[in-house]
């Protein structure tokens, strides 16, 4: 450090020193400015990076079709195997999935669990990755095998492995693999169920006969939900829009359908962020500008109350550039210091208060950086006009102030 610096920082310090009331008042100001600039920060970070899960775990370029309900009444008519054939047939280059759940079956004892249905191609549309054995394929579906895929989630509270077998409603399964299903934004969000979030739940393969869950062979074709990857190029939009015209045609009998993307999903997240950039990052910046005009304010009564030592100063040989400094440096210190006071005040009170929050927090050091970067901003702002004031008295003028 340099002996100017170091003196220019004595001389600043001694100022704050004389004068705890009022730099007291535009610290506190600042602090809670960039105290309200940090949790902006953190509500939309954690609504981003919930988005992002979203898009991650459902697919960017994958949607569901389900049958729409009309509040807790169930649909009049159902899907069936028949409409996800149209869609094959319809959508060259898209991969499609059926897909029936049975929701809280026994699997042996007191335990329950979701069993998903489904045909072997669910794995290439949804962005899943096997974490030992296999997924079903072809032939479970063609043989009827009594064969099931668990969720990594379950596998490891019921310690099952590859091989083993496991009860499901009257049926007993042959577990072929475990399946990893990333979990976290889709439930958090509250999505449809029939999203399949969550890694507790088995899947086996459609073609089994629904008679192991005390169904008749009737109900085989109804399907809870048709997953579809758009073809390769396409977007999820383009491809379900083209799904809705083709399943409006009266000869296919098929309900009225609801249609999610990972763009329906995240619209309400986009909505909230723009909500929260609008009104609470306003007003965290007229707490930043309040806080700034406090501290001009600050400065420029240093200065008034400073003219006949600025006179001496220049008197003594100092440039306007060294007395302008001075007021610079010690906003900068002030607008810094309050900048970390307030993101690490935010931050613990967003820590503590996460768990009664009903929005993502994200909480990482890169926080600090919005309002360190604010803080230096303001500081240079708010102290450009005092500095030039400062910097434009003459010896004179001290004289004459004297």
């Amino acid at each position: 450090m340099t002996l100017a610096l170091r003196a220019a920082l004595t001389d600043v310090e001694e100022n704050i020193r004389s004068r705890p009331g009022r730099t007291s008042l535009a610290f506190l100001a600042l602090a809670v400015g960039m105290a309200a600039l940090t949790a902006v920060a953190s509500l939309l970070g954690g609504l981003e990076a919930r988005a992002k899960g979203i898009v991650e775990e459902l697919g960017a370029d994958v949607f569901a079709v389900l049958p729409e309900k009309s509040g807790d009444v169930p649909p009049a008519a159902a899907l069936r195997t028949t409409h996800a054939a149209v869609l094959r047939q319809n959508l060259p280059g898209a991969k499609v999935c059926s897909v029936r759940l049975f929701e809280d079956v026994p699997a042996g004892g007191e335990r329950r669990v979701r069993v998903v249905a489904a045909e072997a191609s669910l794995l290439e549309v949804r962005p899943w990755r096997m974490v030992d054995g296999r997924f079903l394929d072809e032939q479970d579906v063609a043989m009827r095998d009594r064969v099931a895929v668990a969720g990594e989630t379950v596998a490891a509270e019921w310690g099952i492995r590859v091989g083993d077998s496991i009860s499901l409603g009257d049926g007993v399964f042959r577990v072929a693999g475990i399946v990893r299903i990333e979990s976290g934004a889709l439930e958090a969000e509250g999505s449809h169920s029939s999203l399949l979030a969550g890694g507790r739940m088995f899947f086996v393969p459609l073609s089994v006969d629904p008679e192991w869950f005390g169904r008749s062979a009737a109900a085989g074709e109804a399907l809870s939900v048709i997953f579809a990857r758009a073809p390769p190029g396409e977007r999820a939009e383009w491809a379900a829009g083209l799904v809705r015209e083709l399943l409006a045609q009266p000869d296919l009998g098929a309900p009225s359908i609801s249609i999610v993307t990972a763009d329906s999903l995240i619209a309400r997240i986009r909505s909230l962020q723009s909500a929260i950039r609008y009104t609470a990052g306003s007003v965290a910046l007229l707490c930043i500008a309040l806080g700034g005009a406090t501290l001009m304010s600050l400065l420029v009564a240093n200065v008034r109350e400073r003219v006949p030592e600025i006179g001496l100063r220049r008197a003594l040989g100092a440039t306007a550039f060294d007395v302008a400094s001075l007021f610079v440096l010690e906003a900068l210190l002030l607008t810094v210091a309050a900048a970390v006071a307030g993101a690490l005040a935010a931050i613990g009170l967003l820590g503590a208060l996460r768990s009664h929050i009903p929005a993502p927090i994200r909480l990482d050091p890169a926080l600090a950086a919005a309002p360190l970067a604010f803080g230096l901003l303001a500081g240079a702002i708010f102290s450009y006009w005092p500095a030039r004031l400062a910097a434009r008295i003459a010896p004179a003028e001290a004289l004459r102030n004297e």
